[in-house]
Protein backbone atom coordinates (compact mmCIF):
# COMPACT_ATOMS: atom_id res chain seq x y z
CA UNK A 1 0.00 0.00 0.00
CA UNK A 2 1.31 3.44 -0.90
CA UNK A 3 1.10 6.53 1.30
CA UNK A 4 -1.83 8.10 -0.63
CA UNK A 5 -4.08 5.01 -0.56
CA UNK A 6 -6.60 4.67 2.26
CA UNK A 7 -7.26 1.28 3.80
CA UNK A 8 -10.60 -0.27 2.76
CA UNK A 9 -13.56 0.25 5.11
CA UNK A 10 -14.40 -2.63 7.38
CA UNK A 11 -17.82 -4.26 7.11
CA UNK A 12 -18.99 -2.66 10.37
CA UNK A 13 -18.07 0.82 9.17
CA UNK A 14 -19.87 0.21 5.86
CA UNK A 15 -23.06 -0.77 7.72
CA UNK A 16 -22.75 2.27 9.98
CA UNK A 17 -22.24 4.60 7.02
CA UNK A 18 -25.20 3.03 5.18
CA UNK A 19 -27.40 3.35 8.28
CA UNK A 20 -26.54 7.02 8.72
CA UNK A 21 -27.27 7.69 5.03
CA UNK A 22 -30.61 5.85 5.28
CA UNK A 23 -31.54 7.80 8.43
CA UNK A 24 -30.76 11.08 6.62
CA UNK A 25 -33.02 10.13 3.69
CA UNK A 26 -35.86 9.14 6.06
CA UNK A 27 -35.57 12.44 7.96
CA UNK A 28 -35.65 14.39 4.70
CA UNK A 29 -38.77 12.53 3.56
CA UNK A 30 -40.53 12.99 6.90
CA UNK A 31 -39.71 16.68 6.89
CA UNK A 32 -41.39 17.15 3.51
CA UNK A 33 -44.64 15.40 4.52
CA UNK A 34 -47.57 17.50 5.77
CA UNK A 35 -47.98 17.65 9.50
CA UNK A 36 -50.02 14.81 10.95
CA UNK A 37 -51.29 17.05 13.75
CA UNK A 38 -50.25 14.66 16.54
CA UNK A 39 -47.02 16.48 17.30
CA UNK A 40 -48.56 19.94 16.94
CA UNK A 41 -51.32 19.44 19.51
CA UNK A 42 -49.28 19.10 22.69
CA UNK A 43 -50.94 22.12 24.30
CA UNK A 44 -54.51 23.46 24.10
CA UNK A 45 -53.27 26.66 22.44
CA UNK A 46 -51.47 24.65 19.76
CA UNK A 47 -54.65 22.63 19.17
CA UNK A 48 -56.72 25.79 18.65
CA UNK A 49 -54.13 27.13 16.18
CA UNK A 50 -54.16 23.83 14.28
CA UNK A 51 -57.96 24.03 13.90
CA UNK A 52 -57.98 27.65 12.71
CA UNK A 53 -58.34 28.04 8.95
CA UNK A 54 -55.24 29.09 7.08
CA UNK A 55 -55.35 32.58 5.66
CA UNK A 56 -56.51 32.39 2.06
CA UNK A 57 -57.96 28.88 2.35
CA UNK A 58 -61.59 29.37 1.23
CA UNK A 59 -62.68 25.78 1.89
CA UNK A 60 -61.31 25.80 5.44
CA UNK A 61 -62.96 29.16 6.08
CA UNK A 62 -66.33 27.90 4.83
CA UNK A 63 -65.99 24.74 6.93
CA UNK A 64 -65.13 26.80 10.04
CA UNK A 65 -68.20 29.01 9.44
CA UNK A 66 -70.38 25.92 9.00
CA UNK A 67 -69.07 24.56 12.31
CA UNK A 68 -69.96 27.81 14.07
CA UNK A 69 -73.42 27.77 12.52
CA UNK A 70 -73.94 24.15 13.59
CA UNK A 71 -73.04 25.05 17.20
CA UNK A 72 -75.28 28.13 17.18
CA UNK A 73 -78.27 26.25 15.78
CA UNK A 74 -77.71 23.30 18.13
CA UNK A 75 -77.80 25.68 21.09
CA UNK A 76 -80.95 27.38 19.78
CA UNK A 77 -82.97 24.21 19.15
CA UNK A 78 -81.57 22.03 21.94
CA UNK A 79 -80.38 19.24 19.67
CA UNK A 80 -76.92 18.16 18.54
CA UNK A 81 -78.13 16.85 15.20
CA UNK A 82 -77.45 19.93 13.08
CA UNK A 83 -75.67 19.99 9.72
CA UNK A 84 -74.73 23.20 7.93
CA UNK A 85 -73.19 24.18 4.61
CA UNK A 86 -71.90 27.64 3.68
CA UNK A 87 -71.25 28.91 0.17
CA UNK A 88 -68.96 31.89 -0.35
CA UNK A 89 -68.70 34.75 -2.82
CA UNK A 90 -65.38 34.77 -4.68
CA UNK A 91 -62.35 34.49 -2.37
CA UNK A 92 -60.20 36.50 -0.01
CA UNK A 93 -59.34 40.02 -1.13
CA UNK A 94 -56.04 41.68 -0.29
CA UNK A 95 -55.11 45.36 -0.18
CA UNK A 96 -51.46 46.28 -0.69
CA UNK A 97 -49.65 49.57 -0.07
CA UNK A 98 -48.84 51.47 -3.25
CA UNK A 99 -46.63 54.40 -4.11
CA UNK A 100 -47.91 56.90 -6.68
CA UNK A 101 -45.34 58.77 -8.71
CA UNK A 102 -46.53 61.85 -10.62
CA UNK A 103 -44.62 63.50 -13.45
CA UNK A 104 -45.37 66.63 -15.38
CA UNK A 105 -43.96 67.03 -18.86
CA UNK A 106 -44.86 70.06 -20.95
CA UNK A 107 -48.49 70.39 -20.02
CA UNK A 108 -49.33 66.71 -19.55
CA UNK A 109 -49.44 65.04 -16.19
CA UNK A 110 -48.62 61.36 -15.85
CA UNK A 111 -48.81 59.14 -12.82
CA UNK A 112 -47.80 55.58 -12.15
CA UNK A 113 -48.49 53.30 -9.21
CA UNK A 114 -46.15 50.67 -7.87
CA UNK A 115 -46.39 48.38 -4.87
CA UNK A 116 -44.38 49.22 -1.78
CA UNK A 117 -42.12 46.35 -0.81
CA UNK A 118 -40.03 45.28 2.15
CA UNK A 119 -36.94 43.10 2.07
CA UNK A 120 -34.57 42.71 -0.81
CA UNK A 121 -33.75 40.16 -3.45
CA UNK A 122 -35.72 36.92 -3.19
CA UNK A 123 -37.07 38.02 0.24
CA UNK A 124 -38.75 41.12 -1.22
CA UNK A 125 -42.51 41.15 -0.52
CA UNK A 126 -45.28 43.71 -1.02
CA UNK A 127 -46.65 45.45 2.10
CA UNK A 128 -50.05 43.94 2.95
CA UNK A 129 -52.44 46.51 4.43
CA UNK A 130 -55.55 44.40 4.92
CA UNK A 131 -57.12 41.03 4.20
CA UNK A 132 -60.87 40.67 3.77
CA UNK A 133 -62.44 37.21 4.03
CA UNK A 134 -65.00 36.11 1.43
CA UNK A 135 -68.62 37.15 1.90
CA UNK A 136 -71.20 34.48 2.65
CA UNK A 137 -73.38 33.78 -0.40
CA UNK A 138 -75.77 31.34 1.27
CA UNK A 139 -76.36 29.10 4.28
CA UNK A 140 -78.10 25.72 4.27
CA UNK A 141 -79.02 24.01 7.55
CA UNK A 142 -80.65 20.68 8.37
CA UNK A 143 -81.87 20.24 11.97
CA UNK A 144 -83.17 17.00 13.47
CA UNK A 145 -85.15 17.01 16.67
CA UNK A 146 -85.55 19.92 19.01
CA UNK A 147 -88.33 22.46 18.98
CA UNK A 148 -87.86 25.79 17.29
CA UNK A 149 -89.57 27.96 14.74
CA UNK A 150 -87.86 28.00 11.33
CA UNK A 151 -88.26 31.78 11.07
CA UNK A 152 -86.48 32.25 14.41
CA UNK A 153 -83.46 30.30 13.13
CA UNK A 154 -83.44 32.31 9.90
CA UNK A 155 -83.54 35.57 11.88
CA UNK A 156 -80.76 34.34 14.19
CA UNK A 157 -78.45 33.40 11.31
CA UNK A 158 -79.29 36.54 9.35
CA UNK A 159 -78.39 38.76 12.30
CA UNK A 160 -75.30 36.81 13.32
CA UNK A 161 -73.71 36.57 9.85
CA UNK A 162 -75.22 39.61 8.06
CA UNK A 163 -76.82 37.45 5.39
CA UNK A 164 -80.21 38.20 3.88
CA UNK A 165 -83.02 35.88 4.93
CA UNK A 166 -83.55 34.96 1.27
CA UNK A 167 -80.08 33.37 1.29
CA UNK A 168 -80.74 31.09 4.26
CA UNK A 169 -82.56 27.77 3.85
CA UNK A 170 -83.47 25.58 6.80
CA UNK A 171 -84.98 22.10 6.91
CA UNK A 172 -86.46 20.96 10.23
CA UNK A 173 -86.86 17.20 10.60
CA UNK A 174 -88.57 15.45 13.48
Amino acid sequence: MSKNEKPPLSTGKKWLLGGVALLGVVLLLLGSLPSLGVLNQSTPAAKEDAEAPALGDDYAYARALAGEIEQLCAAAIGSNEVYAVVSLEEGYSYTYATDREQRSEEGSAQSSDSYLTVGSGSAEKPVLLSTTPPQIRGIGVVCRGGAVNKNELISLLSAAYDVGSNRIYIILQQ
